[in-house]
């Protein structure tokens, strides 16, 4: 029955046409806010863990502790990468949409 059903559907010519469209829900300029204020916060956070991986580092380093000056240093890292995924997210997100919308 079911593998009939799948049949059914596989073989007709339903077409679904659905396009990314602004104006379709209330409150659409809301999220907009909403992300770019989620944005900002996660690229202060990542300042933060530049700093802090960064001090870490140094005081280790200097304090001859190689575990805690490698903590600190993927800390940093860490940062460096949340900053460059928080700000490349707009576009990352618009290449898959692209990608998926290519698909036929």
């Amino acid at each position: 029955m079911l593998s009939n059903l799948i049949y059914a559907a596989a073989g007709s010519a339903w077409t679904v046409n659905v396009s990314p469209n602004s104006n379709g829900l209330p409150g659409n300029n809301v999220w907009d806010h909403v992300t770019g204020g989620l944005m900002h916060w996660g690229l202060i956070a990542s300042v933060v863990a530049i700093v802090v991986g960064s001090m870490v580092w140094q005081i280790a380093g200097h304090g001859h502790n190689p575990h805690w000056a490698s903590r600190g240093r993927v800390g940093a890292l860490m940062g460096a990468g949340g900053a460059l995924l928080t700000g490349a997210a707009p576009a990352i997100v618009n290449w898959a949409a692209q990608a998926g919308h290519s698909v036929h």
